[in-house]
């Protein structure tokens, strides 16, 4: 499974994270997460990173975060900053709720 041992094609990943491909394509589309290249067949291309957001989203989502919550999350650990501060708020909210 898997292109190499390394990168992965869509239908992969989805296997791997147990969604849907259709999944894959929209956390991608969105920018959840991004493909690391394409194939000559212009297949995209996710590594091992791709597949632990996926499976940080939906533990994410079990939490009740929402998808423009999450991409918060995810863009402020990217940008080399501690998203604690974030997630503590976001739960203080979701808890006020």
């Amino acid at each position: 499974m898997g292109f190499g041992n390394d990168y992965f094609i869509v239908r992969d990943v989805a296997k791997r994270c147990k969604v849907a491909p259709s999944t894959v394509r929209y956390y991608t589309k969105i920018g959840l997460i991004s493909p690391c290249g394409k194939t000559e067949s212009g297949y995209k291309l996710y590594d091992k990173q791709a597949i632990e957001k996926i499976e940080f989203i939906k533990k994410a989502k079990k939490l009740g975060f929402t998808l423009d919550e999450i991409k918060v999350v995810i863009n402020t650990a990217e940008s080399g900053k501690a998203p604690c501060k974030n997630v503590i708020r976001l739960l203080k909210m979701k808890k006020e709720r």
